[in-house]
């Protein structure tokens, strides 16, 4: 904090006028465009009437937002009327809209100069710079969950800052550190509402994974990063039994598979599997010419991998399908027992 007590002397026959001391600069530094601690300068009427501050004004390089502000602990306004021996404390506050060094302006003080000490006497200026730095905006990324197999992802991420600037920073999403998709933002205030498009490398496996969303670096703003959770779940996978598997009827409900018998739904893209299982079960054990009902009961052993991972997948414990027992083939067996006859010519 930078203190000074600024005081403005009323001649009399009892003692000559005092020179007003030199005015000091109010130096803050500030994330941009985050609020400074106030700095304040101390002014006061020592003299024998009454001094007014009217008006208090910033002058200089202010353009749009201002880069310093009166300080809502100011006790020196425009309605201030100092009498012989009061003070007030000046406070301003440094609010940089922009980040460089150094950042300037001034506050202006106009009294009543009932004594015309000097033709300086009136205005006074207390001039003001700050250092602006950049400062780092807060990006936040809204989780998201997707089924395996999904190749166009969109994400959600919001970026906070200070101030009425905005950064103008390219934004990208990626996953795990994939390649990046490019994002875009709205709005003009804070939070910014940003979302992402596009296609990452490949298909995303199924399990936990990291969605980081980044915003880049722009004049006042650092680069910063947020990211959360995505979570992948696995594709449902289906097996039906098919080509009607044909047994002769052996008095069982036992029947046999092979993986041709097998047809495996729900596959994403290049992913291919087969089936090994060999032993299924009829839901009747007499041969008919009507398709019977046929389950298999399945594990994750009895799948076999060409491409992809097992573990993308939900995998069924059942498959069923329709098979058929055909009668077995009749035996007729004749027995002849050994007869005596008598010729009787």
């Amino acid at each position: 904090m930078c203190t000074s007590r600024i005081k403005r002397a009323l001649p009399s026959p009892r003692s000559p006028s005092p020179r007003r001391p030199a005015l000091p600069s109010l130096t803050p530094t500030s994330a941009l465009p985050a609020l400074s601690n106030p700095q304040k300068v101390t002014v006061g009427n020592n003299g024998y009437d009454p001094a007014s501050t009217n008006p208090l004004t910033f002058s200089g390089v202010s353009t749009g937002t201002p880069n310093f502000v009166l300080d809502a602990t100011n006790a020196c306004t425009t309605s201030t009327s100092l009498e012989p021996g009061q003070t007030c404390a000046l406070a301003a506050d440094f609010t940089p809209q922009m980040s460089g060094t150094p950042l300037t302006d001034a506050v202006t003080l106009s009294d009543n100069n009932l004594n015309n000490i000097s033709s300086t006497s009136s205005p006074q200026s207390v001039p003001l710079s700050g250092n602006g730095l950049q400062q780092t905006p807060v990006v936040t990324v809204a989780s998201a969950t997707f089924g395996y197999g999904r190749t166009t992802y969109a994400f959600t991420a919001s970026v906070s800052f200070a101030g009425t600037t905005a950064p103008i920073g390219a934004v990208t999403f990626n996953i795990d550190n994939r390649a990046s998709i490019l994002g875009f933002c709205t709005g003009t205030t804070s939070p910014l509402s940003c979302t992402s498009g596009g296609s990452p490398t490949g298909t995303v496996s199924a399990g936990t994974h990291t969605i980081t969303a980044t915003i880049a670096a722009s004049p006042g703003f650092l680069q910063a990063s947020g990211s959360n959770t995505l979570t992948v779940t696995q594709a449902a996978l289906t097996v039906n039994i098919i080509g009607s598997p044909t047994k002769v009827y052996d008095g069982t409900t036992t029947a046999t598979l092979t993986p041709a018998n097998y047809q495996v739904g729900g596959l994403v893209g290049s992913d291919s599997f087969t089936v090994n299982q060999t032993t299924g079960t009829y839901s009747a054990s007499n041969a008919s010419p009507v398709a019977i009902p046929l389950s298999v009961s399945l594990t994750s052993s009895n799948f076999t991998v060409v491409l992809g991972s097992l573990a993308n997948y939900s995998l069924p414990s059942v498959a069923s399908g329709n098979g058929f027992i055909s009668p077995a083939s009749s035996v007729t067996t004749v027995t002849c027992s050994p007869n005596s006859v008598t010729y009787n010519g």
